[in-house]
């Protein structure tokens, strides 16, 4: 319930004129209270919808380390956009989630990659690999939503009305698997997104209501 007050009382810093608004919150801590990391991407602890960025600093880790809040905050808000850290990674084929250690402790390596989101302060670009890690992000989102959008159409004894606009979604879904299997993530974002705007277009066509997120 405290949680929940606090949650209230923080959203009302959003002022609701822009498209999206990210919370953003940073604790100038001294040394002594500084006992966390230097910053998480937070969720709503249910359904790990995306929710606030954190982000922690104090004299020495400043100093010392050389840290302020402009780096932590773009590595967690990328985070929070959907992006992982290079020496994390998936086995769709083994259907392993790894990070680096014991048998994957070669994902270390992965650091080396230009990205802002490497443990490794090569640089702090907004590279190749952040682009590819995006795409395949919204590839997977588009994908699931329309997935669990289709589940209360096809619920629906009007979804014959809008087959038309469902075939077209399936052939985008296709086309977007078959270019993230190619690798060519640019296009199967996009034809995901094409799937899932279908999807919404056939839910608006026989009035199957769509939760807002």
């Amino acid at each position: 319930a405290a949680s929940d007050v606090y949650k209230r009382q923080i959203i009302n810093f959003l002022e609701g004129d822009a498209d999206y608004e990210l919370p953003i919150f940073a604790f100038n801590a001294t040394d002594e209270l500084f006992t966390c990391c230097l910053g998480f991407a937070d969720d709503d602890w249910a359904t790990g919808t995306q929710s606030f960025v954190f982000a922690f600093d104090s004299p020495s880790v400043r100093d010392v380390s050389g840290y302020g809040f402009t780096t932590t905050t773009i590595h967690e808000v990328g985070h929070h956009l959907g992006m992982s850290h290079p020496h994390d990674g998936y086995d769709y084929e083994a259907d392993v989630d790894f990070g680096p250690g014991g048998d994957f402790y070669f994902a270390w390596s992965g650091d080396e990659s230009n990205t802002m989101m490497s443990y490794i302060d090569l640089n702090w670009d907004f590279s190749q690999f952040d682009r590819d890690n995006m795409n395949r992000y919204l590839t997977a989102v588009f994908i699931n939503q329309a997935n669990a959008i289709l589940a209360d159409i096809y619920a629906s004894p009007r979804a014959g009305d809008a087959a038309s606009l469902l075939t077209s979604a399936d052939n985008h879904a296709a086309a977007a698997l078959g270019a993230y299997a190619a690798m060519d993530y640019p296009a199967a974002a996009h034809h995901a997104s094409l799937a899932f705007q279908d999807v919404l277009a056939a839910a608006a066509q026989i009035q199957v209501q769509v939760e807002p997120q």
